[in-house]
């Protein structure tokens, strides 16, 4: 967790320092996104607890204008893992369960940009994914019978967001999301080319 919080600061630090034009605006027409983000991880399974980290990257493209705003279309890429560790405290016994999960999912979305009514850096979004959730899951016993299991899958993923974008420069930004996607909230550094 250390590890991609310090990873996700350095690359914020990078874009706000070597950030050169203060004329950003919102998402365009043939302008390309790229994100990198940090979240809640979304809990597929309901009775675990806690904060689990998701890692998303994605991509998009502004496609076409639609009213006052820019539809586009991308991909996204996110991991996530959540752990059940109990640990009865008598004879070493214990009970340990683990799942990961992978997202690949193409998205889209219509980004409304504030410059007509004021802020031109500023603009929120709303969209929809479409993919495949990749699950490995296992467990362990240890006592005195150790019993393991390990199981996996592949199965649809829809996903739905909303979220706001402000663009410190003409090629960096910062943005944040909630939905139900790989992560419930997220928060990271959107590089624009």
């Amino acid at each position: 967790m250390k590890k991609q919080i310090l990873i996700l600061s350095v690359l914020l630090a990078f874009g706000v320092l070597f950030s050169k034009n203060t004329n950003a605006q919102g998402m365009e027409v043939g302008k390309n996104n790229f994100g990198v983000g940090i979240g809640a991880g979304h809990n597929w399974y309901g009775t675990l607890g806690g904060f689990s980290p998701a890692l998303r990257v994605n991509f998009d493209h502004g496609f076409f204008n639609a009213g006052p705003g820019v539809i586009t279309i991308g991909a996204s890429a996110g991991f996530t893992r959540h752990t059940y560790d109990y640990g009865y405290g008598f004879y070493g016994t214990g009970y340990k369960a683990t799942w990961t999960n992978i997202v690949i999912a193409s998205r889209g979305a219509w980004h409304y940009n504030f410059g007509k009514i004021g802020n031109e850096k500023f603009n929120a979004y709303a969209g929809i994914g479409l993919g495949v959730r990749i699950e490995a899951y296992s467990d362990n016993y240890s006592g005195a019978y150790s019993i393991d299991n390990d199981y996996g899958g592949v199965s649809g993923h829809f996903a739905s967001f909303v979220g706001g974008s402000y663009q410190v420069s003409d090629s960096f930004g910062l943005f944040a999301e909630v939905g139900y996607d790989i992560t419930t909230v997220l928060v990271g550094a959107n590089f624009r080319f």
